[in-house]
């Protein structure tokens, strides 16, 4: 944190910014920056997509409360979410890059193609026909207005891709439309967010900011 805060004052950099640190990583860089007086993290760049929110458990509630921005990449879940792919499909496109994932890879296809995200996709599908957009931008758009997210990263290979997420800027979702894909795409909670969900009040602040 003392040469991140040294290329602050003399230039270098504007801010600083990191990726893919756990929560508490965040947290106790921050305390370090607030007791020595030194610049702060102001954004943590994870992975973070409808097809998993594992990062909604405690990296994000961590994030939220030090005041750091989320921006997410992989929001389509290595292409995953683009709408290629059907329940019943046994394995990844050639060339995808879930081939290169190692068995148990957050963007592995084992990890991916379970029953959950094929009923977000199914999900994704419906509502991009009720608002005469693609698959890619509900998704995107539901990043932007969860109110999880701050910044997507969204890349292209092609201009009609680039020209086709760009197309998120201009509508929103409904909040009902917003919350089904949440409830749709819920993970299992893992301890101590599955014991907190029996015991705590959800309008506590201990809760996490968790919905």
């Amino acid at each position: 944190m003392c040469v991140l805060d040294d290329f602050v004052r003399a230039g270098k950099i504007r801010y600083v910014g990191v990726s893919n640190w756990d929560g508490w990583h965040v947290v106790k860089a921050n305390m370090h920056a607030k007791a020595g007086g030194l610049t702060p993290i102001l954004s943590n760049q994870i992975w973070y997509n409808l097809a998993d929110r594992c990062a909604e458990h405690s990296l994000i509630p961590a994030c939220r409360d030090q005041q750091v921005s989320i921006i997410a990449w992989g929001i389509m879940a290595e292409g995953f979410l683009a709408g290629k792919y059907k329940r019943g499909d046994k394995e990844p496109a050639s060339g995808a890059k879930m081939w290169a994932a190692k068995p148990g890879e957050m963007f592995s296809w084992e990890r991916l193609a379970i029953d959950r995200n094929w009923d977000v996709i199914d999900a994704l599908k419906r509502i991009g026909e009720k608002h005469n957009r693609s698959i890619t931008n509900i998704a995107i758009r539901w990043l932007l207005d969860s109110g999880a997210c701050d910044v997507a990263l969204v890349g292209a290979s092609r201009i009609e891709q680039l020209e086709n997420n760009m197309g998120v800027a201009d509508f929103k979702l409904s909040e009902e439309e917003v919350r089904e894909l949440r409830e749709i795409s819920e993970p299992p909670h893992p301890y101590p967010i599955n014991f907190y969900d029996l015991f705590y009040r959800k309008e506590s602040p201990d809760y996490g900011g968790l919905r």
